[in-house]
């Protein structure tokens, strides 16, 4: 029979008289706890035997609401109530559940005398919920005296998110790659209508395996994880691709596209899905801002040493859009919209190395540009 593993955190406790003394010395109002008391996270700071000596009014109150009972002297997954904290003598940080617990090796690590943020999954007594908290331990010297400023953000959300999106863009996409699979099958099969039905469907099938991919791609470059490549293409081919995409789209139908001619050379090295998906929104958000029947100009260019694509539309944004513009969340379109021109600067200023902005003024409607580079830059 395997032994279980050993705890990294040792039993001993301070008696109460001793947790009393400690705390006095955080009793009086001073910067640093006004400031822990001003904050909706829990925070504690813990004597050297992980005991609590302080804890901020939002754990003083929970505790006081769930346990009934003074946060002072207890350890953190007492204060929160894991499901392990009162299952050996030891209490929270000495069960063999606790060598695995992010909580308790971010303390230890302040311990030392080194800042550490790790991330700890408990499951609470009385309700069973399960919690995820992004924790942060960092040592403090107070009155000669050595402790652990410990803080605790509830991540729960963020996780189940990253796991739905996870699950959703994983088998949305592979149902959308099987479907696309099907009907490229059956357009060899087919003659005469049902050839020029299984073509659109073929069309309209990789169009939205595409989106899936892009808004997979975006969940990721908000995270800092998208992998751009580096592979030279010519920009004016990527633009080619953007406009003949909205030209074969029914709402765009009203809309005219004029591209203007490009240069010989608009070569760049970079990653050539993530620039057409930059024209492809600026290419959208113009015909989404033009009127039925007006135009929507599309320019690529020279600049210096990089390539510039414009893209324009006889309208003019008012001053209280135009401020906004890029905001993660602002939309003139209505709730849960306004990611195009954000992804738009985040795409291009945080991994191709470019620049975005916009003009938009009486009598020359709005054009947004942005600018490539030819060679890729060091992301800083």
């Amino acid at each position: 029979m395997e032994k279980p593993l050993a705890s990294p955190a040792s039993a001993e406790r301070l008696p109460p008289e001793e947790i009393s003394r400690l705390a006095a010395l955080f009793a009086t109002p001073s910067l640093l706890t006004e400031l822990l008391d001003g904050v909706s996270s829990f925070y504690m700071i813990l004597s050297r035997t992980r005991q609590a000596v302080f804890a901020n009014r939002a754990l003083r109150e929970y505790v006081a609401r769930e346990r009934r009972a003074s946060a002072l002297g207890l350890r953190p997954g007492e204060a929160v109530d894991c499901i392990h904290a009162c299952e050996t003598p030891g209490g929270c940080g000495t069960t063999e559940f606790c060598v695995f617990c992010g909580a308790v090796s971010a303390i230890i690590s302040g311990q030392q005398g080194q800042p550490a943020v790790e991330e700890c999954r408990l499951i609470r007594t009385q309700d069973h919920e399960a919690l995820d908290l992004r924790v942060f331990a960092s040592p403090l010297t107070h009155a000669g005296e050595k402790f652990v400023i410990l803080s605790a953000v509830d991540i729960s959300d963020e996780k189940r998110r990253q796991n739905l999106e996870r699950a959703f863009f994983h088998d949305i996409g592979n149902s959308a790659s099987g479907v696309s699979m099907i009907v490229e099958a059956l357009r060899g099969k087919v003659a005469g209508e049902a050839a020029a039905l299984a073509e659109s469907a073929l069309r309209g099938s990789r169009r939205l395996l595409d989106e899936i991919r892009s808004q997979r791609d975006f969940a990721s470059a908000e995270r800092g994880k998208l992998a751009v490549k580096a592979e030279p293409f010519q920009v004016r081919d990527a633009v080619a691709e953007a406009v003949q995409l909205f030209r074969e789209q029914k709402w765009a139908a009203s809309r005219t596209i004029l591209i203007s001619p490009p240069p010989a050379d608009s070569s760049i090295v970079g990653d050539r899905t993530v620039v057409s998906r930059v024209v492809s929104n600026m290419v959208k958000n113009a015909l989404e801002a033009s009127l039925p029947d007006e135009a929507v100009i599309v320019t690529t260019a020279a600049v210096g040493d990089d390539i510039e694509v414009r893209v324009r539309n006889p309208q003019v944004m008012p001053d209280d859009v135009q401020h906004q513009v890029f905001q993660r969340s602002f939309s003139t379109k209505g709730d849960g919209r306004g990611l195009g021109t954000y992804a738009m600067r985040l795409l291009t200023e945080q991994y191709l190395g470019g620049k975005v902005g916009f003009i938009s003024a009486a009598g020359r409607g709005t054009t947004f540009w942005v600018r490539f580079p030819r060679a890729p830059k060091t992301r800083g």
